[in-house]
């Protein structure tokens, strides 16, 4: 199989894993094709297939977007951080945003945000510390500077078990 790759043949060509210069094969005198590339993405018909981590994807519809510079730069900037192109993050980011409605996020933040004040003043009973009014202002600081951190976070563990199911 693998000399039938390297080779060019007419039944491989196109393959994922064709290797050639990108030019035409002389099919007389196949034992000279150039080892150059091995191809990672390819076109079937009007479809592109890229090869992901350990599976193949079908992606066939384009989705453009105008960006400002400074936009396009912060877009560039979170991919990077997590590793990704600003393609596969923009796609990973709209099709998360389908997950879970505004209000539904919105409402889940101001849960979050209850849990954790009560669970903190709860705590601070328990070890017999008194609520002061400074304390409980920190407390609901502390709470809506981290709500929606939180509701991200548990939006997206609930994502990562669906999808390990």
């Amino acid at each position: 199989m693998e000399a039938a790759l390297r080779a060019g043949c007419i039944k491989t060509r196109g393959h994922p894993f064709q290797v050639n210069t990108g030019k035409r094969t002389d099919l007389t005198d196949l034992n000279q094709v150039a080892l150059t590339r091995v191809n990672t993405a390819f076109w079937v018909g009007n479809e592109l297939f890229m090869q992901a981590k350990k599976r193949l994807k079908r992606l066939n519809s384009v989705v453009a977007i105008r960006l400002s510079s400074e936009q396009a730069f912060r877009l560039a900037e979170r991919a990077r951080q997590t590793g990704q192109t600003a393609s596969e993050w923009g796609r990973q980011t709209i099709l998360q945003a389908l997950d879970a409605s505004l209000d539904a996020r919105l409402i889940l933040a101001e849960t979050l945000a209850l849990r954790k004040i009560v669970l903190a003043l709860q705590l601070d009973l328990l070890q017999g510390n008194a609520v002061t009014e400074q304390r409980l202002r920190a407390i609901v600081e502390n709470a809506e500077s981290t709500k929606f951190a939180m509701t991200e976070s548990r939006l997206h563990a609930a994502r990562s078990r669906n999808s390990n199911d």
